[in-house]
């Protein structure tokens, strides 16, 4: 049975609000080991993840790819990209490691939706 995106969505979200509310943290080995740009691997290490404002934005604990969430139909130049966090209603901001890990934002949404 194939799953709509939103409820793709829906799944991955309610996971990563399990781990964001989690003691367990990437230690700073492990972030320090991982090959992620230095601000954002500090920012993890000294501020952590998590919810920022009342329900604005999340920063997951660990970046995920973008296919990972939005399944396999998404373009390729697309699927590479690491999602870092969300605005709880579709706009992501994420890396790009194939661009000098570039910040990149948008909803990845509008890229895989059929044409009418």
């Amino acid at each position: 049975m194939n799953q709509s995106l939103s409820q793709r969505i829906r799944l991955i979200r309610a996971k990563l609000m399990q781990v964001s509310r989690s003691p367990m943290k990437p230690t700073p080995e492990q972030m320090l080991s991982a090959n992620l740009p230095l601000d954002y691997r500090t920012f993890l290490i000294e501020i952590g993840s998590g919810e920022i404002g009342d329900m604005k934005f999340i920063i997951y604990p660990t970046p995920i790819k973008a296919r990972e969430v939005y399944g396999s139909d998404i373009p390729s130049h697309l699927g590479r990209i690491l999602l870092l966090g969300d605005d709880f209603n579709g706009m992501c901001i994420g890396f790009d490691p194939e661009n000098d890990w570039r910040v990149v934002e948008g909803d990845w949404r509008i890229a895989i939706l059929p044409e009418a």
